[in-house]
């Protein structure tokens, strides 16, 4: 492919990788703070009152997260658009690829 087409390809995978580890933060933090108790004492409540504020404080920061993912995905969508990303053709496979070969594998009779 051309290296543009690669430099696009490098960014939306990192992209990704980005936007899978905000999504495995926000998940670790809010389960770590969002055991509930039954118990009804003041000591209970004070551990509440400051669960919901950490978790606001949580759920802030992983929004800013979002916004800055979102703005880097109109980046790279923008540049994408700017240097006709979509026109390079991509190279054809002369032979069969490794996902025909590996689908061909798996239906093959066992005898």
């Amino acid at each position: 492919p051309d290296i543009q087409v690669k430099l696009w390809a490098k960014a939306v995978r990192d992209l990704s990788y980005d936007l899978e580890d905000s999504i495995d933060k926000f998940m670790v933090r809010i389960e770590t703070h969002g055991r509930p108790d039954k118990s009804h004492s003041f000591r209970n409540f004070i551990d509440k009152s400051l669960s919901l504020l950490t978790k606001g404080k949580i759920r802030h920061k992983i929004g800013i997260d979002i916004k800055d993912i979102k703005s880097r995905i109109k980046e790279v969508s923008e540049r994408r658009d700017r240097y006709n990303v979509d026109s390079v053709a991509a190279a054809k496979p002369i032979g069969p690829t490794i996902d025909t070969l590996h689908m061909s594998a798996l239906y093959k009779k066992a005898t």
